[in-house]
């Protein structure tokens, strides 16, 4: 079968969150499995500044947006004999620091037509190359409108006669939702905005694209795929389209690279070990306390938190309850960026507690390694979550992760009721407040 994944982020090359992890990943195992894929991603400035091998492959399409046609030089890595990844490299709108905003939690206030352009270049891209797929895949709202494109503007096309389409959402909450003007970049007919369509309360939403338009649907958990067919707060306002459209929707867990997290291959700690070894885990206890410049003790519980600096993540229950751990002798080392009142208020406990917190805000591909291997327990208080992969990479490292009933959370984590068969430990509830989102007072809800 021949594969096209559609995505603004993936490992090695780029990212921000889970979907980079996922979108990295999936290409390489169902490339395994000897079937042809291709991935898209922009060319954004960090790739063509750390990846000097990748290579322009002298080819050049065009896509309008606006009223003006834009060149698109077209770039490639080979990572495996059935497996490339094309890059799609037009400076205006991808050459900039950051990937959709200069810093963490920004955004460029012309996302909407970046990712309107992108959504054209993929499928204009695999015209270029001569890549006919069966299924085209787009993943969260960057991706969305190439699920529209496919509907509206190549419909008629012959070079995609026998493609279908499927969209996945890996995070609910993140919509891609524009002012109304924003439309007229999309390139969409104007039937297109419509409630049955992509207009949502007034605005028009790359995410809702993706809902109406693709082939099938899915998520990246069973749980989280039930939340967001049946509870708004969950479900954003999108909870009736997945109702409407629950024969084609299903939950399927996200999986974890496992040659990639392997604590007996993993170069960057202390004490390689495996299951049959753990007592080597030790020195990597030892190794994060001394890296953190944390008292250096085997007997005390070290805690470890990576994740985005969040509301959705639940840091704010962490910071609450905090002083109450350090002050009975715990240890905590927190790695992530986001919030910067979140960030602030976690210097505040590291300069009361020096000795026994250690907060990294830089993302650090190796500390975070560090973390998974030497922390006794490991810290999951999500409002909610979609999938995470980090408690599944806990456990394989051996930390035991304490997570919030929800989400894939609920899916991946074996809740220990004191016979020793668990495999971590589920709260019996989530704090007040999952959703940011509020449904407008007076506004149609998709039926």
């Amino acid at each position: 079968m021949k594969i096209l994944f559609a995505a603004s982020e993936g490992v090695p090359f780029c990212k921000t969150g889970g979907l980079a992890d996922v979108v990295g990943s999936l290409p390489e195992a169902l490339a395994a499995r000897r079937h042809t894929v291709r991935l898209i991603l922009p060319f954004y400035r960090q790739i063509r500044q750390h990846f000097p091998k990748i290579k322009f492959i002298g080819r050049t399409t065009h896509v309008p947006i606006d009223g003006r046609i834009w060149p698109v030089q077209i770039w490639q890595a080979n990572l495996r004999a059935n497996l490339r990844a094309y890059f799609a490299d037009a400076p205006h709108f991808f050459d900039r620091p950051g990937i959709y905003g200069p810093h963490p939690g920004t955004s460029y206030p012309d996302n909407d037509k970046r990712y309107a352009f992108f959504s054209r270049a993929v499928l204009e891209i695999a015209k270029a190359v001569d890549f006919k797929p069966d299924i085209v895949h787009g993943h969260d709202w960057q991706a969305g409108l190439v699920m529209a494109n496919l509907k509206w503007l190549y419909a008629k096309d012959p070079f995609f006669a026998k493609t279908s389409s499927i969209f996945t959402i890996h995070n609910l909450a993140y919509q891609g939702n524009f002012p109304a003007p924003s439309f007229h970049s999309t390139g969409l007919p104007p039937e297109a905005y419509d409630l049955k369509g992509v207009e949502f309360y007034g605005k028009v939403s790359f995410l809702k694209a993706g809902l109406m338009y693709a082939n099938a649907l899915n998520t990246v958990s069973p749980t989280y795929a039930k939340e967001i067919i049946s509870d708004p707060a969950f479900g954003c306002g999108m909870e009736g389209i997945f109702q409407e459209r629950a024969m084609d929707f299903t939950g399927i867990l996200n999986g974890l690279d496992v040659k990639f997290w392997n604590p007996r291959t993993d170069s960057n700690l202390a004490q390689k070990f495996d299951k049959d070894h753990r007592e080597k885990r030790a020195a990597n206890k030892a190794a994060l306390q001394y890296t953190a410049g944390l008292t250096v003790n085997p007997a005390v519980p070290l805690l470890g938190f990576i994740g985005r600096l969040d509301y959705q993540k639940g840091i704010d229950f962490l910071i609450e309850v905090m002083p109450m751990i350090l002050k009975q002798g715990g240890q905590f080392v927190s790695l992530g960026q986001g919030s910067v009142q979140y960030t602030k208020d976690l210097r505040e406990l590291e300069r009361r507690f020096p000795a026994q917190i250690h907060v990294k805000s830089d993302f650090a591909e190796t500390l975070a390694h560090k973390i998974y291997a030497g922390a006794d327990i490991f810290l999951m208080p999500s409002r909610y979550e979609p999938c995470g992969l980090s408690q599944m990479i806990a456990m394989r490292y051996g930390a035991v992760p304490v997570v919030t009933p929800t989400g894939g959370l609920l899916d991946t984590v074996k809740d220990n009721r004191g016979n020793g068969e668990g495999t971590g430990f589920v709260a019996a509830k989530v704090g007040g407040g999952r959703l940011p989102f509020r449904r407008q007072r007076g506004a149609r809800a998709m039926a």
